[in-house]
C-alpha cells in the first residue's frame, strides 16, 4: 500500500479503514505501545501488523 509520504500509526489506521480500539500494533516486527503511536512514524518499506484479539475456546 502506498501512503504518499510518511505517516503516523493512526494516520495509516485511518487511511486502511482499521479500528484504533482492540488492536496491537507492530512496525517492522516491534510491537508499538499506544503511547507511541502518535510519534511512530510508517514510511515505504515497512512493514506493518495490524493485531485483533480474538475471544474463543
Amino acid at each position: 500500500m502506498e501512503l504518499g509520504g510518511p505517516a503516523t500509526v493512526p494516520d495509516l489506521l485511518a487511511q486502511i479503514g482499521a479500528p484504533s480500539n482492540g488492536v496491537a500494533i507492530a512496525v517492522n516486527g516491534e510491537i508499538i505501545s499506544r503511547s507511541r503511536w502518535s510519534e511512530t512514524r510508517v514510511g515505504d518499506g515497512d512493514i506493518v501488523e495490524v493485531i485483533t484479539a480474538m475471544q474463543g475456546g
